[in-house]
């Protein structure tokens, strides 16, 4: 046992002290520092260890840009504009307003359009701007709620320095103010409230005090339009213009009493009109509804007295019957007009096809007889009521009332071509069923041939009745054959018309299974205009002066050679040229048939320019402007930022909103302003 205890032993220890030798030793001598360097050869390392300062580096200075990246627009001598921004009611300086300047024979923007020049805290601006050309300074609409009357400014000398000021009127700056009295006995008139009534949407603005007076922020270069309106009188629109507001400190108007009307709408058996109103009109366009409430009650106020009314029932505003007119109201009357809504009646029949069996499934309308009388049913047509016939070929309306009605397939069932609908006079005499024939097969056929009788291809068909308001349209066939699908035996006006426009065929009677029906187009002319320096922005215009095509009129860009050339239906025709900032003076050209007519050298002229204020309107609107019948232009304006548009010489003819037009001379190199007014 010793023996192996001694063995245990040895191994221990010689296991330890080959652990002892094998683990990592420390010293504890001092670690040596690397030498000092030796003084530094250069700058840098001087600098670094203190022996030297390092010299300052100062960086190149950057090349003087622009705050815009556009190249100066000024070229040729220039001059310098002080332009000083003041208060119009104080003359106080008003600082932070952008402005522009315009000028030249384009009227071609000077200022920068993206970084527009900004008013100093005394409200200066000094710019650089062309010499020896007019200007024109006005203040950036877009980027403030402030107004400003635009100055003009005369030609600059090379060098001058001039000053322009531009009266600013900030919001409440200018006042409008007036007085409100009874037409009658002159008494002034509390709680009239008055509205802006420049567009449909009226914007309410004040209310009279106890003097009848009120007050109101507005332009004073603007016109302006109001609304006056209060319970029991007759609501009136003003107009004012500028110079009349300016002339008085205070307006005068006056409001006339008006009447009421009221009473009870009830149907046939006593009870209250679902969804009922009462529509009273005049011929003077006054026109006034109410609608009743859950007991069939109506009232209206405000009425003009002294004219005649007639008298509309309606259901779902529209109209159902036409009451006796109502006699002239007296101012202040209150008149009970009780009316009770005639008991609908039936109207039943049967439709039959050529061959005397039901027609199913065939969309019927109802439509009420005008006091004009009706000649066919077309895509304008509003029916009372409409239903299809059943598979017994029967149909059942029960809308109709006394009176004169008409009835008929419906145009949107699978024709687009007018019809003549069937007339039928209610109450009827006798219970006998309405019979109504509508054919199935009936057709209106025939071809198209060009001016050398060949066919004349793809082409429109205008296919009416006599007496209809609208026509309907169908296309004939690639070889020009055309096979126009009809509802009944009448006599059609059938008339051809090339894709160009420029050829149309006479006005053919047709009748279903009449035979082959022929249309030939006339011939056709070219038009073609050669002038020199035209580019791809160059283009020509003009308008027909021929009787059988009025209102046509065209737009055609000049190709790189200086050429514009047209295909135009023979006639005589208003043509101008537009070449970059010049017009040529309008001259008439007259076509023959077959024939290409040549258009000699035109006379250019400057350009005039038309400055537009669209400020009295509350939205965008469309304009168009025409000269002798040629439209030169047509735009949408922003009520907020007046711009000014490039025309040619002469009376301008404006048209804007819906109805409105106005005229204006231009001259040119000269700028004339116009206000639309809606």
């Amino acid at each position: 046992m010793k023996p192996l205890l001694t063995l245990v032993l040895l191994f221990g220890l010689l296991l330890a002290a080959g652990v002892w030798f094998l683990a990592p030793r420390t010293t504890s001598a001092p670690v040596a520092l690397p030498p000092s360097p030796t003084p530094a050869a250069s700058e840098v390392a001087a600098a670094l260890e203190g022996q030297a300062p390092l010299p300052q580096h100062a960086p190149a200075a950057p090349p003087t840009r622009p705050v815009s990246a556009r190249p100066d627009p000024i070229v040729g001598p220039k001059a310098t504009l002080e332009v000083l921004c003041v208060r119009a009611s104080d003359h106080r300086a008003v600082a932070g307003l952008a402005v522009e300047v315009r000028g030249g024979s384009e009227d071609r923007r000077i200022t920068d359009e993206y970084f527009p020049p900004v008013g100093d805290e005394n409200g200066r601006i000094t710019l650089e701007v062309p010499a020896q050309s007019g200007l024109r300074v006005a203040l950036l609409r877009s980027l403030t709620s402030a107004r400003a009357k635009p100055v003009p400014c005369a030609a600059l000398a090379e060098g001058e320095h001039r000053l322009v000021e531009l009266a600013i009127e900030l919001p409440g700056d200018t006042h409008l103010s007036g007085q409100v009295t009874d037409a009658r006995d002159g008494e002034v008139l509390v709680g009239v409230e008055v509205s802006s009534a420049g567009n449909s949407q009226h914007e309410y603005l004040a209310t009279t005090g106890n003097d009848g007076r009120f007050e109101i922020a507005d332009t004073s270069w603007a016109p302006t339009q109001l609304l006056l309106e209060k319970q029991g009188y007759v609501a009136r629109r003003v107009r004012l213009e500028p110079e009349a507001k300016l002339a008085q400190a205070e307006h005068a108007f006056t409001l006339a009493r008006g009447a009421t009307l009221q009473g009870f709408l009830l149907d046939a058996q006593g009870e209250p009109v679902q969804m009922g109103s009462v529509r009273v009109w005049t011929g003077t366009g006054f026109e006034a509804r109410s609608f009743c409430d859950a007991k069939g009650w109506y009232s209206m106020d405000g009425l003009a007295p002294g004219e005649e009314y007639q008298v509309d029932i309606e259901r779902w505003r529209r109209r159902v019957v036409e009451a006796d007119p109502l006699a002239p109201l007296e101012p202040g009357e209150t008149r009970r007009l009780d009316l009770r809504l005639p008991a609908p009646m039936i109207l039943a029949g049967i439709v039959l096809d050529e061959d005397q069996k039901p027609y199913a499934g065939l969309e019927l309308a109802l439509a009420r007889v005008p006091k004009s009388g009706i000649a066919c049913f077309d895509p304008s047509l509003e029916p009372e009521e409409t239903v299809l016939t059943d598979f017994e070929g029967r149909f059942r309306f029960v809308s109709a009332r006394a009176g004169e009605w008409a009835v008929g397939p419906t145009t949107s069932s699978r024709s687009p071509i007018p019809l003549v609908p069937s007339l039928v006079s209610l109450p009827q005499t006798g219970d006998q069923p309405l019979v109504l024939q509508v054919l199935r097969r009936a057709r209106l056929q025939g071809r198209v041939v060009d001016a050398a009788g060949k066919p004349a291809g793809v082409v429109q068909l205008s296919v009416r009745l006599e007496g209809c308001r609208n026509a309907g349209w169908a296309t004939t066939k690639a070889d020009g054959s055309f096979d126009v699908p009809v509802r009944g035996p009448w006599a059609y006006l059938v008339k051809a018309r090339s894709r160009s426009g420029a050829a149309d065929s006479p006005e053919v009677e047709a009748r279903a299974g009449g035979g082959e029906t022929v249309l030939q187009l006339g011939g056709s002319s070219w038009l073609e205009v050669h002038l020199a320096g035209a580019t791809r922005e160059a283009w020509l215009a003009g308008a027909s002066e021929t009787a059988s095509t009025p209102g046509t009129s065209f737009r055609v860009a000049f190709d790189e050679s200086g050429k514009a050339s047209l295909d135009l239906a023979p006639g005589s025709y208003r043509l101008l040229a537009h070449v970059g900032g010049s017009w040529s003076h309008p001259r008439t050209v007259k076509l023959e048939v077959g024939a290409t007519t040549l258009v000699g050298e035109l006379a250019l002229e400057p350009t005039a320019f038309v400055d537009l204020d669209a400020s009295a309107y509350s939205s965008n609107v469309h304009v168009v402007l025409a000269l002798e019948g040629i439209q030169v232009g047509e735009y949408v304006l922003d009520p907020l930022k007046p711009r000014s548009f490039p025309a040619p010489p002469g009376a301008i003819a404006i048209a804007h909103g819906e109805t409105r037009h106005t005229i204006v001379t231009t001259r040119s190199g000269e700028h004339a302003r116009v206000v639309l007014v809606p």
